[in-house]
């Protein structure tokens, strides 16, 4: 699916690909096909907007392999930031807030709060997209839809890309404009 910088939808196409690499349980683009991959995607957006976009990012749930990221790059020639963004499940961390009182750090009752990110190096961050929430009635209290559940953070990864990783992180959430 095809999206502009404001998130309006301006295609959707499904496209085959002619020669997938099996490993374990997941697909994965040859080059060439990663190539046929962003040329589409590329012609999708001039196309529509009369212009190449200054900025396209690639988000999958598997890692990039090299043929990938050499194909999509190659596909996308004459866009000036590709951005190739694994985002994934992280089910082995479970955090809770914690509040100073009184100069130390007590265990809050809520989890960490939606929208919260953890920067683990340039290229990878944690972001949380449950989690508690101030409450509409009255901020001093919050609010958590997962009742006893202790949110999971999703784990994004960039692979290839410009932008500093806190933005990739909240423009996933859709805090950014």
């Amino acid at each position: 699916h095809l999206y502009s910088a404001r998130g309006e939808g301006l295609q959707f196409r499904l496209g085959r690909i002619e020669h997938p690499i099996i490993r374990g349980r997941n697909s994965f683009m040859s080059e060439d096909d990663a190539r046929r991959t962003g040329e589409t995607i590329r012609q999708l957006f001039f196309d529509a907007k009369m212009r190449l976009p200054k900025r396209v990012v690639v988000h999958k749930r598997t890692p990039f392999t090299r043929d990938e990221q050499r194909g999509l790059v190659q596909g996308l020639e004459g866009v000036a930031n590709v951005e190739l963004i694994e985002v994934t499940r992280e089910e082995s961390l479970r955090y809770l807030a914690s509040n100073l009182i009184n100069g130390k750090f007590e265990i809050d009752k809520f989890p960490i709060p939606r929208g919260a990110v953890i920067v683990q190096n340039p290229s990878t961050a944690l972001l949380w997209v449950h989690g508690s929430a101030p409450s509409v009635k009255n901020p001093n209290f919050k609010y958590y839809q997962g009742k006893r559940r202790i949110p999971t953070p999703l784990r994004i990864r960039r692979y290839l890309g410009q932008s500093d990783i806190v933005q990739v992180a909240t423009e996933i959430l859709g805090l950014s404009k």
